[in-house]
């Protein structure tokens, strides 16, 4: 494999279908023959690195994260060892990471973004991001590392459904046939937030 990999960034409301469609797309990664790690940043504070912590636990067991951002020269050293990972990984098999709700990213898991994403051009290697942009709007810190991600990172944003797109969804998962007056109450009350 030679590397050509992309960074993706879905941006929408809560709820809007964001982590849905990462896991559409880790499970046709998945059949395509990729290496799929998946992690996710909480919003009750988990320690330094959390969501990489999981999506490359499959990857490689050896990497050490520690709780707190550490020396300077210590914290290069494992970010360096996360892209050799990646760039290991990715000469067996493509690679694709998704990292739920980087909104709520802790500083340390941010940097290592930004150096993952800045590699993703060399390396047989595609990360899946997803943010609320409401949350984005109200903490600086988050929005300034996100939007200062490389240019190449192809930003998505994801919207609310059409009315049709509601409706036909209503109907499909409404519990049998509701009245017209019922789906156009329930497309009325979500916005097209499925």
């Amino acid at each position: 494999f030679s590397g050509r990999g992309r960074a993706v960034l879905l941006t929408g409301e809560p709820g809007i279908g964001k982590s849905t469609l990462v896991e559409c797309v880790c499970s046709w990664a998945t059949e395509a023959g990729f290496l799929v790690g998946r992690g996710w940043c909480s919003e009750a504070g988990m320690p330094a690195y959390w969501p990489w912590r999981r999506a490359l636990a499959g990857l490689s067991p050896r990497l050490r994260f520690r709780d707190g951002a550490g020396e300077s020269d210590e914290q290069a050293v494992l970010l360096a060892a996360v892209v050799e990972t990646l760039e290991d990984a990715g000469r067996r098999q493509p690679v694709l990471i998704a990292i739920d709700d980087v909104h709520w990213a802790d500083p340390s898991s941010l940097l290592l973004l930004r150096t993952v994403v800045d590699a993703v051009p060399t390396l047989a290697v595609a990360v899946v991001l997803t943010a609320r942009d409401d949350l984005l709007a109200v903490d600086p810190a988050t929005r300034t590392a996100i939007a200062d991600l490389p240019t190449a990172t192809r930003r998505v944003p994801v919207p609310p459904l059409d009315r049709a797109s509601a409706a036909t969804l209503v109907r499909r998962f409404g519990g049998g046939d509701l009245p017209e007056r019922a789906v156009a109450g329930v497309v009325d009350r979500t916005g097209g937030n499925p």
